[in-house]
């Protein structure tokens, strides 16, 4: 436990002197936020529709609003890092660490998530609540949802890691990275909701993990689950993660074996 307080608290240390960057991410998530409430409004009011992929168009504005809070509490970055770590040469610093690189990384991203409640988390929060008359549909939806986005930050945090691995084969990361923001920004359902595709396509989409790091917690809060489906998320999570843990494990064996000091 004294190792993760110390682990966090560095962190938070280092995020809180770049206050000038929080400010600005509460800025671009606000904007966001307004982007996406005028552009739907701008559809539901042209549409004519009452209701559009089973959403209201509050119910749609919330959704959005609680996909950035989702993706401030999940976000990573961990795969660049260790990217950059392999190429310098200066992972074997880390090494020597009690801890392993994983754990270290993983107590880094649980401090920074911890600042994000406060600088990104808490403002869209208030104008949801505020403009969007975003509530809570239910304590058990809330807990739910809590249980699912913590979840949620772990499955994004060791799928990251996973492929963060990889860089100790490549002399260039910043592609794939790139890629994969991009693929789990849409597959996830930030961009749109699931609903809104083919039923067949969600039906793939289902076997993938990315819809439970965002769109299913998000259903959740909004009440669109039952309990025996949101339970069903949480199942479904912890099989990945641990599938996951298997993946980072064997493959953190073999990079072990490629990495020296002075790196690729």
């Amino acid at each position: 436990m004294s190792k993760f307080t110390g682990s966090v608290k560095i962190v938070l240390k280092d995020m809180i002197a770049y206050k000038l960057d929080i400010f600005i991410w509460s800025a671009l998530l606000l904007i966001s936020l307004a982007v996406y409430y005028f552009f739907w409004n701008a559809v539901f009011t042209y549409s004519g529709q009452q209701a559009i992929g089973g959403f209201s168009f509050y119910e749609l504005v919330n959704y959005y609003a609680l996909t950035l809070i989702v993706a401030a509490i999940t976000s990573t970055n961990v795969d660049a890092e260790l990217a950059r770590r392999v190429l310098d040469g200066r992972l074997s610093i880390f090494l020597t660490r009690p801890l392993s690189f994983f754990m270290q990384r993983l107590y880094a991203n649980i401090g920074e998530r911890g600042m994000a409640v406060l600088g990104q988390i808490l403002p869209v929060t208030i104008a949801a609540v505020v403009f969007f008359n975003l509530h809570i549909t239910s304590p058990v939806n809330f807990i739910l949802f809590t249980i699912t986005a913590v979840l949620a930050f772990i499955l994004l945090f060791v799928f990251t890691f996973f492929l963060g691995i990889s860089s100790f084969w490549l002399t260039k990361y910043s592609g794939i990275r790139m890629l994969r923001s991009g693929l789990i920004w849409f597959l996830s359902g930030a961009v749109v909701p699931m609903t809104f595709f083919p039923a067949n396509i969600q039906k793939i989409f289902s076997y993938l993990p990315f819809q439970y790091t965002s769109y299913s917690p998000v259903q959740i809060f909004l009440g669109k689950y039952d309990l025996m489906t949101s339970l069903q998320v949480i199942l479904i999570q912890i099989a990945w993660i641990a599938a996951l843990l298997i993946l980072v494990n064997v493959a953190w064996k073999y990079a072990m074996k490629t990495f020296t000091a002075v790196g690729q």
